[in-house]
């Protein structure tokens, strides 16, 4: 089964804490399904993440979501594409999850804690100087030499992430990153670059409703956060 997430709506609920506000975020995803299903044919389908576009790798630890309104408009005949070819029919449905977010659009450090939501786009300088750290760790342990970190990486902070987004399975491990259920990060194809979201807590979903296919029950996969 394919499964993809795309958000298209954030509204803000409360502001509890000092920089912190608790969002409700509405996004579409698409699930591949056989194309004899009938649209009221009793049926389950686990999400699964799905990648259509030639790109870095991405995390595994979570599910892969599809990020923004445009990257629908971009992906969109790719998916189509891809569904014909593995012989499978999409269908649309919407989820609503619950975040809790940095009021700010700049995460500073001591509001890490309050967040379970981290976009990387959107870090005070302190937060990426934390980030960049395990970035580096994460290289050399596997076997970048110091000379090839400090002169061979472009360290600009969204371009490493755009090209490395599979570290991201291992920021979500630390000690103080491993409260984050959904991680917003850029990824960079030979086309362009796009977002996309890595979730890992189901917990935070609300509700998702399946367009057309009435007798679909959407499947949310086991997750590290639940």
């Amino acid at each position: 089964m394919v499964a993809k997430l795309q958000t298209v709506e954030t509204t803000e609920l409360t502001a509890d804490r000092k920089g912190v506000v608790t969002s409700k975020i509405k996004a579409q995803g698409f699930i591949g399904l056989p194309l004899d299903v009938m649209p009221e044919e009793s049926i389950q389908a686990e999400l699964v993440s799905l990648d259509v576009l030639n790109g870095p790798k991405l995390p595994t630890g979570g599910l892969n979501l599809m990020y923004g309104v445009r990257n629908t408009v971009v992906e969109m005949s790719q998916f189509n594409l891809a569904a014909r070819r593995s012989g499978h029919q999409l269908c649309t449905y919407e989820v609503t999850f619950r975040v809790q977010r940095d009021s700010e659009n700049a995460l500073v450090l001591s509001d890490l804690p309050l967040v379970n939501y981290l976009h990387l786009q959107r870090l005070a300088q302190d937060t990426r100087d934390l980030v960049e750290q395990y970035w580096r760790k994460f290289l050399a342990d596997d076997g970048y030499s110091k000379k090839q970190i400090n002169t061979g990486i472009n360290w600009r902070h969204m371009t490493f992430v755009a090209s490395h987004p599979h570290y991201i399975d291992r920021l979500q491990e630390t000690e103080e990153f491993k409260h984050i259920d959904l991680f917003v990060y850029p990824v960079t194809y030979s086309a362009g670059q796009t977002f996309r979201a890595a979730l890992y807590n189901s917990k935070i979903v609300e509700s998702i409703h399946v367009d057309r296919f009435a007798g679909l029950k959407p499947i949310l996969p086991k997750l590290p956060n639940g």
